[in-house]
């Protein structure tokens, strides 16, 4: 895997980069599975547990590992892996425990040697999810616990995924070296998996266009027409998985009202960054500010308000709070002075910077004096807390590449400051405003957290996004598709899926990748998933009485065999254009909003 930019930490809890997130979904799973669509369906694959059960009130959860599955070195992953993990040795540690959840559990304990309890305070119907890979930890073996939850995680050769690490990697290399997992079942196909580091992303299509790249995303939207160029060259194309957003502090004037934000909507062309930014590679959201795309037909609420470039419209909404033209063509507060708004993006993802550009001109030609400012991600995020250079005050247009899980209801509620924003200090003390608007947030998303019925949820998820368009914490400019090329020259066996959110890789996919000389049918397809360790189909399940119950359905599965034995390398190329910059970062900026 070659990853833009260098890896920061292999440690989902202090790593910064898109690049760390990627390795560390290969390297460690998730205590409870994500969503892969909207009708809820759980990827178990890639999940330490095969089941999970909670008593009928949700005060006490338990986590079944699954059975049989092994870490790298050979010992058997156990309930207390889990309680490790999700204690104050580790990611519970109040420095690093970023959701807070500390305070929510009244005690934890082993119940045998593969299930881990938790006893709560108070009912949480969304625990199992908020301790999960898709907000805040994977779950780490003993040998990641005992250096501690600030580390880096670069010498730790333990994990659970399809390779592990084979030398330690100091900070500032530009290659990674995995080898296979013995103990991961289906064995890989590939002995070796090298990772290179790149600084530059217009090495995406050198690599590509040279045929030494095996795999190649998030790939930018404006070169996939030269990639096509090599016939052996495919584009997976995942259809709304990214988050484009304006940024900004509801609580600072102008921002604070609602008519001035609805008049940004309505200012900005979002058919423009539709062609210009993504070369059509994503899906306007002037009907789906309420941060749901459309695709998610399930979840999506269409009931909401509705918006369209107008500038009429926004002219005159502006004009409601006192914001008009003067003969000079500019607009003016009511005392005369220029509306100035600041703009800033990230440098690292040429889309970004392209639609940047195309706000600023169309809020020029509206009447505002807009300075624009092109700065990296690390910047940003960095003079968030201190306010430097006024940053606080500004809007921030930044693409989130995976960090999303549109298909599951719950992460949908969640504020933005917790899945998808460059700085979390924006709208982490009010995510709507005016507060009366808050306090509507904040009671459907208490009443979400406290089901786990998918009617209420759904319903509870509507009134949100009704929210969030009518109020708009946050602009949505596009939900961009997560692009990714794919070499069939060397390997076959491509899935129609390789990643969950962007980040999140299909491993038994990347698995049973074979060598192409090997395949004499030339396929290039797979299912999406097979299966692991177990051959079971897990679940999710709830007691009827107070007491947690262990039992759930079942059903057997089949599972795909590698019995090839091939020592060959692979080589896999993942450009990734973004440092994609989570919750985890979070306690260190002071929420301003």
């Amino acid at each position: 895997m070659t990853l833009f930019p260098l890896v920061a930490s292999l440690n989902f809890l202090t790593t910064t980069t898109y690049s760390g997130y990627v390795l560390s979904s290969l390297l460690y799973w998730t205590v409870y599975p994500y969503a892969t669509n909207a009708n809820g369906s759980l990827y178990w694959n890639d999940s330490i547990t095969n089941v999970v059960t909670h008593n009928a009130n949700y005060t006490q959860w338990q986590f079944h590992v699954t059975p049989g599955l092994k870490w790298s070195n050979g010992q058997n992953v156990t309930g207390q892996d889990i309680l490790n993990t999700y204690s104050s040795n580790f990611a519970l540690n109040s420095t690093y425990d970023l959701v807070n959840v500390a305070p929510e559990i009244a005690s934890s304990s082993l119940v045998n040697s593969s299930t881990a309890q938790f006893n709560l305070n108070a009912s949480d119907a969304h625990f199992a999810e908020r301790i999960s890979m898709m907000i805040f930890d994977n779950v780490q073996p003993p040998a990641s616990i005992a250096q501690g939850p600030g580390s880096s995680l670069f010498n730790q050769s333990v994990n659970v995924g399809p390779f592990y690490l084979g030398k330690p990697y100091t900070s500032g290399d530009f290659e990674l070296i995995f080898y296979r997992n013995p103990y991961y079942s289906p064995k890989p196909a590939a002995c070796e998996l090298d990772v290179n580091l790149v600084e530059s992303t217009s090495q995406i299509t050198q690599y590509l266009s040279s045929g030494t790249t095996d795999i190649a995303g998030s790939i930018d939207p404006s070169s996939v027409s030269a990639d096509l160029k090599n016939p052996n060259i495919h584009i997976l194309d995942e259809k709304s998985l990214n988050i484009m957003t304006m940024q900004y502090n509801v609580t600072v004037y102008p921002y604070n009202m609602t008519a001035f934000r609805q008049a940004l909507v309505y200012s900005i062309d979002q058919s423009q960054i539709q062609s210009q930014a993504l070369f059509g590679y994503g899906t306007t959201a002037y009907n789906s500010e309420g941060i749901v795309p459309p695709n998610q037909n399930q979840l999506f609420n269409p009931n909401q308000q509705q918006y369209s470039y107008n500038t009429t419209k926004a002219l005159q909404l502006l004009g409601t709070i006192g914001i008009t033209k003067g003969t000079d063509g500019l607009l003016h507060y009511s005392n005369g002075t220029a509306v100035t708004l600041n703009l800033i993006t990230d440098s690292e993802q040429t889309f970004d910077v392209v639609a940047a550009g195309l706000v600023k001109s169309e809020l020029s030609n509206l009447g505002f004096t807009v300075n624009f400012q092109t700065i990296s991600s690390q910047t940003i995020t960095g003079d968030f807390p201190s306010n430097a250079n006024g940053i606080q005050q500004a809007m921030i247009l930044y693409t989130s590449i995976g960090g999303t899980f549109f298909p599951n209801a719950w992460i949908d509620s969640t504020q933005g400051c917790h899945a998808y924003l460059l700085s979390y200090g924006v709208g982490c003390n009010y995510w709507e405003y005016p507060p009366s608007a808050d306090a509507q947030y904040n009671s459907n998303k208490s009443a979400i957290d406290n089901t786990s019925d998918p009617a209420q949820v759904n319903h509870y998820l509507a009134n949100i996004q009704a929210l969030n368009a009518q109020y708009l914490p946050v602009i949505v400019l596009n939900y961009p598709d997560n692009l990714y090329a794919y070499n069939t020259q060397h390997w076959t066996g491509w899935p129609s899926r390789f990643f969950y959110a962007g980040s999140w890789l299909n491993t038994t996919a990347l698995a049973a990748l074979q060598p192409a000389s090997a395949n004499a049918s030339g396929s290039t397809s797979l299912p999406t998933t097979s299966s692991s360790a177990s051959s079971s189909t897990p679940s999710t399940s709830t007691s009827s009485a107070a007491s947690t119950s262990s039992t759930s359905a079942t059903s057997s599965s089949s599972s795909t065999s590698i019995s090839l034995n091939y020592a060959a390398v692979v080589i896999v190329v993942m450009i990734v254009i973004t440092a994609a910059l989570f919750l985890r970062r979070g306690r260190a900026i002071k929420p301003a909003g």
